[in-house]
C-alpha cells in the first residue's frame, strides 16, 4: 500500500511539515530526533497541544531541505539559503578540508 503524501491539518504550517516528511519517505520521529526533542512532541503538535515547532522552523526547513518560506506560506522560492548550503557542504567534507575551509573563512572575515 502506498503511503499518503498529503495530510489535512488545521494548521497549514504543520500540514506542510507533515507533507514534506511523507513525500520524502521520512518519519516524524526522525525529525523529532534530529531536533533533539522529546519523543511525543510531534504528536503534541498534531493534537494542537503545542505550537513549539514554530521556534524550530529554520531547523525543520534545513532538515527537510525546503525553505522556511515554503513552510510558512507554501511558497517555493528560487533563493538558496547560503547558510544552509554552506553548512551542507561543510558537513560533507573530510576533517582536513573542514579545517582548510575554516581557516579560509577566518582569513576572509579578517579582511
Amino acid at each position: 500500500m502506498k503511503k499518503p503524501t498529503h495530510v489535512e491539518h488545521e494548521d497549514p504550517v504543520l500540514g506542510r511539515i507533515t507533507d514534506a516528511i511523507l513525500s520524502q519517505g521520512k518519519m516524524q520521529k526522525d525529525l523529532v530526533e534530529a531536533l533533539g526533542l522529546k519523543k511525543g512532541m510531534y504528536t503534541a503538535w498534531k493534537a494542537g497541544l503545542s505550537v513549539s515547532y514554530r521556534k524550530y522552523l529554520y531547523q525543520i526547513a534545513d532538515y527537510l531541505k525546503v525553505t522556511p518560506e515554503y513552510l510558512l506560506r507554501g511558497e517555493e522560492t528560487e533563493l538558496i539559503d547560503p547558510v544552509s548550503e554552506l553548512l551542507e557542504i561543510f558537513r560533507d567534507l573530510d576533517d582536513k578540508k573542514k579545517k582548510m575551509l575554516l581557516n579560509y573563512a577566518r582569513k576572509m572575515k579578517e579582511g
